[in-house]
């Protein structure tokens, strides 16, 4: 039945269980004509023929009589069986994988390591999981972090740059001289892993006028510095670490949260502000000369001069992740900062591996991997 609104009849929404999608049917009194809305879509359907099938949105109508339409569903066509996974590795762009609504799949994502310093590690990449049921049909687009990379030590004089890795990590710039025996080697940060939903924007940071289109992020790990006794910050969690420079822990990087990003470090004046700190998306550079970049995250790590660069955060608080019984969304980090909280959920343990292991932190490039549940 019809409701007068006016000058225009108004039908009720009507859900099409088989896809979840509502559809809104209006009958214009005066123009005789029937629209139908499907998300941002509307179409016309009054001078459809009987038979033809048209399409609105995301939806298919076939018309079967004056001023009747049948909606159809879409068609998907699962990638995966039941059981079986996929994993994404680096590639220096997005990938696209199409969720089918009435199944469920696990999201695993690895953000990647921060290059290698004078005085060792870069931090290594943290590790996220969720779980999605779609109302829908959904495209998934997966970007894979790069791993860090190291400059300076026995190349002949002068300063040299890596440039920011792929998606967040900051770069790193280096020297050739050695002073006491420490190479003046940084590394850049490592960039994150993420995955969105239904809007492809490419690297993380792109989406910061549109979180909601992030389903799951896992944090890149920061660059080692040049020199002195420590290593780069380690990525992933709620939150980051305090990066631990022997002699300079005064003037570290700091940790980057749910809602900051981490500070950048200097220990010629201590400054821990500026443009070289993390942001969304991005870890900092080094604020003045030689130094480590941050690693990329929800938000990204800061840069360091002359220490360590820290590390960025997980994330794994969004409305499209599902709880499942005996299966927790949850980020793992090595020896991080914990937390009990559901939104915000954080485990520390001490594995980091080059392949990608659940729960464990990453070494090297970052990694996805996708699983249908049922």
């Amino acid at each position: 039945m019809f409701r007068y609104y006016g000058r225009i009849f108004l039908a009720a929404i009507t859900s099409v269980c088989i896809t979840c999608v509502h559809i809104l049917y209006v009958y214009h009194m005066y123009t005789q004509s029937v629209y139908a809305a499907s998300g941002n879509k509307t179409m016309k359907l009054k001078d459809v023929a009987v038979g033809k099938v048209v399409q609105v949105g995301e939806l298919k109508f076939v018309k079967v009589a004056a001023n009747q339409y049948l909606a159809l569903a879409p068609t998907c066509v699962e990638e995966l069986s039941i059981g079986e996974s996929k994993t994404f590795t680096y590639t220096g762009a997005p990938e696209e994988f199409l969720t089918c609504v009435g199944s469920t799949y696990r999201l695993e994502v690895w953000g990647a390591s921060g290059g290698n310093g004078g005085a060792g590690r870069g931090g290594y990449g943290g590790y996220a999981v969720g779980f999605i049921s779609p109302r829908r049909n959904h495209n998934l687009y997966i970007v894979v972090g790069e791993g860090g990379k190291s400059i300076g030590g026995n190349v002949p004089g002068g300063y040299f740059t890596t440039p920011a890795t792929y998606n967040g990590g900051g770069q790193s710039v280096g020297t050739g001289a050695d002073t006491t025996n420490r190479k003046r080697i940084s590394g850049s940060g490592g960039g994150a892993t993420h995955i969105g939903i239904d809007i492809d924007l490419g690297v993380l940071a792109n989406y910061s006028n549109q979180r909601d289109a992030i389903v799951i992020a896992a944090g890149g790990g920061g660059g080692n510095g040049m020199g002195y006794s420590g290593y780069g910050g380690d990525g992933g969690g709620f939150q980051t670490n305090l990066v631990i420079t022997t002699g300079y822990s005064e003037c570290a990087a700091t940790g980057a949260t749910q809602t900051t990003g981490g500070l950048a470090g200097n220990p010629w004046s201590c400054e821990k502000a500026g443009t070289k700190s993390g942001i969304f998306g991005r870890g900092g550079n080094p604020p003045v000369s030689d130094g480590a970049g941050g690693g990329g995250g929800w938000y990204g790590g800061g840069g360091a001069n002359y220490s360590m660069a820290s590390g960025g955060t997980g994330y794994i608080s969004s409305s499209y992740l599902v709880g499942l019984e005996n299966n927790v969304k949850h980020m793992t980090c090595y020896n991080c900062p914990e937390s009990s909280e559901s939104a915000t959920l954080t485990l520390s343990n001490t594995c980091a591996q080059e392949d990608p292991i659940s729960d464990c932190a990453k070494i090297g490039d970052g990694a996805a991997r996708i699983t249908r549940l049922n």
